[in-house]
Formats: C-alpha cells, structure tokens, sequence
C-alpha cells in the first residue's frame, strides 16, 4: 500500500473518531427532545 493512502485512511479514522462524540451527544439530545442540546452539538 502506499504511503499517501497509509495517510489518507489514518488521517480519515482520525476524524471519525472526533466526530463521534458531538454525533452521540446529538443523538441522545435527540431521543429525549433536547433541541438546545442538540444545537449546540452540532457546532
């Protein structure tokens, strides 16, 4: 494989796990109607 693509993939699992909080945090705002929550999540 090579090195830019080595880079590419970590780089992109980098920020998928970044992402996931704010998602999760979203999500549970979600479920309970928390649209303040929910805003503030998504910033």
């Amino acid at each position: 494989m090579h090195t830019k693509t080595m880079e590419g993939l970590a780089g992109a699992s980098m920020n998928m796990k970044l992402l996931n909080t704010p998602f999760r945090v979203y999500k549970d705002a979600e479920r309970r109607g928390d649209t303040a929550v929910m805003e503030r999540a998504t910033y």
